[in-house]
């Protein structure tokens, strides 16, 4: 580590781009993963390592701000498919996260112990930020866990290898289904920009979001502040008085 330079490290962050072809995005978790290993080295002074090579490397410009949102006629077709899966779990899964906003791995490693039906309460006990979620458990979204097949295990959505540990490929279901429903580039975090989109278009505000999201900051939030043409359409009608 300690004959890395920073030109290496910038002669390999370009290549990822040119000849791996990689995105932008995922080519700077390269910077931002052996980034935080230097400074681990560091903070736990292992010998000869006292510089971080990748400081002043700039990182790609990234494009995140792709917004895909399902309709409900795609939303309905998506469903449709993942009924007819041959694993009870996949159907469940993909309603959970439309009716929580949650991420992936939020729901897949979702406990039982997690869910209150009591409170109607569904807690993530350690998010993307380090602090505990909870997230309210709307009445639909209580009917479709009480028919969640309850295996002998502590996940609501078990590994059918290992039933004490969670599902963990969704992504080879998820594939088969946007295939079949003719969607390929719907991604699964896109069901949660759509959850957002929905709170939005029924008039929830964006700190409220905010909160359901789990965001830190509101910023991050308001690229799903997404409003669908129908909304944008009924608003301007409230105008229509001014020209009688």
């Amino acid at each position: 580590m300690n004959n890395i330079t920073r030109a290496d490290i910038t002669t390999k962050h370009i290549l990822l781009i040119q000849d791996n072809k990689l995105k932008p995005s995922t080519a700077n978790k390269f910077i931002k993963y052996l980034s935080h290993t230097y400074n681990l080295a560091i903070s736990w002074e292992i010998p000869y390592i006292e510089l971080n090579p990748t400081h002043h490397i700039k990182l790609f410009k990234e494009d995140n701000l792709v917004e895909r949102y399902l309709s409900k006629q795609e939303i309905k077709k998506l469903l449709h498919i993942a009924s007819l899966n041959d694993n009870p779990l996949i159907l469940p899964i993909l309603q959970f996260l439309l009716l929580t906003g949650a991420r992936k791995s939020e729901v897949l490693n979702a406990k039982w112990e997690d869910i209150d039906l009591h409170n109607n309460i569904f807690t993530i006990p350690l998010t993307k930020a380090g602090k505990v979620r909870r997230i309210p458990i709307s009445p639909k979204l209580k009917e479709i866990i009480t028919h969640i097949p309850r295996y002998n295990t502590p996940y609501l959505f078990p590994s059918t290898v290992d039933p004490m540990k969670p599902l963990v490929n969704l992504s080879f279901h998820w594939n088969k289904i946007r295939i079949a429903a003719n969607l390929v580039d719907v991604r699964i975090h896109d069901l949660r920009h759509t959850y957002a989109s929905a709170l939005v278009n029924a008039g929830v505000s964006l700190y409220e979001v905010q909160k359901l999201l789990g965001h830190s900051n509101v910023a991050v939030t308001q690229r799903y502040a997404h409003l669908s043409n129908d909304s944008l359409y009924d608003a301007a009608c409230c105008a229509e008085g001014l020209v009688e």
